[in-house]
């Protein structure tokens, strides 16, 4: 095992490595890599785990094999990341996963909405299920009818409480079943 030595500077503190190689302070206070800012750090437990924009996008990098739920199959957040996210204004998150170079994207008050909160001995998180994140680099669908126009797709009402039964079919007496016919 190697043992690290300073050199005696004057007054007993010690000289650094670059002061003992002829650098300069100004040098020396310098980070070896710059890296850039993407806004407000989010930290847990003394980590870094994610940043806010100052656009109010939550944003985390995750390694899908290692950080997503496998039942049910989920993106979590720890809890105290969502409070401080919420205190600095966040209204989105989106989530890159480096393994397969996937983005999944949803709107902060969808994931306060839909998340189940739970604690697997990681402190307590908020998961939501992968089928209510959306692809923010995939088009968004176009919607078949409009439900606030009234037109062609009625009112809000209407969808929420479906189509109205055909005549045919809410007649008293049941309609016999078919012999012989088989219903895939």
């Amino acid at each position: 095992m190697r043992t690290k030595t300073k050199a005696p500077r004057p007054g007993g503190a010690t000289l650094s490595r670059a002061e003992r190689c002829g650098a300069s302070a100004a040098i020396v206070a310098e980070p070896a890599r710059v890296v850039k800012r993407r806004g407000t750090p989010i930290f847990v437990r003394g980590h870094v785990v994610a940043n806010v924009s100052p656009d109010g996008v939550l944003r985390k990098r995750i390694r899908g094999h290692r950080h997503m739920l496998r039942r049910p199959p989920a993106i979590a957040f720890a809890v105290e990341a969502i409070e401080q996210a919420l205190a600095l204004g966040a209204e989105r998150i989106e989530v890159f996963d480096m393994d397969g170079g996937r983005r999944y994207a949803v709107s902060m008050s969808d994931f306060l909405r839909h998340g189940v909160e739970f604690d697997r001995g990681h402190g307590r998180q908020i998961f939501l299920r992968l089928g209510l994140w959306r692809d923010p680099d995939s088009p968004a669908q176009l919607r078949l009818f409009d439900p606030s126009d009234g037109e062609a797709g009625g009112s809000r009402e209407s969808f929420a409480t479906g189509p109205t039964p055909s005549p045919m079919l809410s007649s008293a007496e049941p309609r016999p079943r078919e012999e012989g016919g088989s219903c895939a």
